[in-house]
Order: structure tokens, then C-alpha cells, then sequence
């Protein structure tokens, strides 16, 4: 469950899922399958209700590094806007290495398809990020980057041109482990976003 909680409660965004599945093993390689149910409400208002199914397939290449494709297909219900309802189907590659004992790295590609009532909404869209990771004593700093470009297949009759986005994002942050309590450690991040849209409403700088 994820939730982003503001001092005016209709800004409420609360996300929700249940997913299960089973766990198969190839040698060295895993297959984790799964299906559930998700739910999200803002506001305090149900606003969509989804199905997904996914499957990861995690395959060594080598004694310090791995490789993740991930397939993922879901269908959602938008309560607020019809339009919106409809299936996303993504597909995503990760390749991660440990550098040294206490440092690595992992690049990632992935592309998203999403298919929705309105083609104003539906859109294709692709990103590229990089992970990079370095433990001192009991403390991991995490610093990341990545880029996403998203086009819609036409415009809302709204606005003059359909979307076009490009979406560039920084992150650094923290976990401190020497603070664990019951397993638990607490953790901090600073991120920097810059979206860059066709589309006024889209087009935003972002501190975090």
C-alpha cells in the first residue's frame, strides 16, 4: 500500500493491492508469477479498480550480476472518468551488478503500452534509468537517474495538439540500518523531477 497524505484531505492518494503467486525455480534461475486486485481512492473516493498479472523471470549471468524481464498486463476501471478505463500492458529489462562488495549498479529499460477507452489517453510511452549504490558501515546511499518519453496515439478535444512528454528525474537518498528497530530502518530521499509536456497541465518542475 502506498499513500501520499496532504493537509487538505480531498488531495488524499491512497493505493492499494493484493497479489499472490507462485515461485518456480529453474538452477539458478527464479519465475515468480502473480495475479491480484489493486484499488485506489482520492480524495477519500474510490477512483479506479484494476486486475493485474505479472510474471519476473530473474536469470544470473554472472557471480556479481543479474538479469530481470518482467511482463505485466492489467486492466483498470476508472470510476471518475470512463474514458480512462481500459488494459496497460508493460514489458521491462534490469540488469544489475555488484561492483564490489559493498557497491553496484543496474540499468533498466521498460515501455508501457497503455490502451484506453478515449485514444486522447491512451498512450506509449518508454524509460531508461540508472541505480547506482555504496554502503558505508551500516548506511546505504542510493543515487539514481533516469528519462521517459511518453507520446498519446491523439489529442483531447480539449487541446490544440496530443501529448508529448519528456519526463527527467534525479534522486539521492539514505538508509540508516544502525537505527533498525524490529527489522525496520528508516530511510530519506531528495528527487528532482522536470516534466516537460505539450500540454500545459502536464508541464511541471518537482522538489522532493
Amino acid at each position: 500500500q502506498s499513500t501520499d497524505a496532504y493537509g487538505q484531505k480531498r488531495f488524499n492518494d491512497v493505493s492499494t493491492a493484493l497479489t499472490a503467486g507462485p515461485e518456480i525455480f529453474f538452477g539458478p534461475s527464479r519465475l515468480n508469477l502473480s495475479a491480484g486486485i489493486t484499488r485506489r481512492w482520492f480524495g477519500g473516493d474510490r477512483l479506479t479498480d484494476g486486475q493485474v498479472a505479472q510474471a519476473i523471470l530473474s536469470v544470473p549471468v554472472s557471480s556479481t550480476a543479474q538479469t530481470r524481464l518482467a511482463l505485466t498486463a492489467s486492466k483498470v476501471t476508472n470510476h471518475f472518468n470512463p474514458l480512462e478505463s481500459g488494459r496497460n500492458y508493460s514489458a521491462g529489462i534490469e540488469i544489475e551488478k555488484a561492483l564490489s562488495l559493498r557497491t553496484g549498479m543496474s540499468l533498466s529499460l521498460s515501455l508501457l503500452r497503455q490502451d484506453l477507452r478515449d485514444e486522447g489517453y491512451s498512450n506509449r510511452s518508454g524509460q531508461l534509468g540508472l541505480v547506482g549504490y555504496r554502503s558505508f558501515g551500516r548506511t546505504t546511499l542510493v543515487a539514481s537517474a533516469s528519462i521517459n518519453r511518453l507520446v498519446a496515439d491523439q489529442r483531447l478535444l480539449l487541446y490544440p495538439e496530443k501529448r508529448n512528454d519528456w519526463t527527467k528525474r534525479l534522486a539521492l537518498g539514505a538508509t540508516f540500518r544502525k537505527l533498525e528497530v524490529y527489522g525496520f530502518s528508516p530511510s530519506a530521499q531528495f528527487s528532482w523531477e522536470r516534466n516537460g509536456s505539450s500540454i500545459e497541465i502536464y508541464d511541471y518542475r518537482r522538489r522532493a
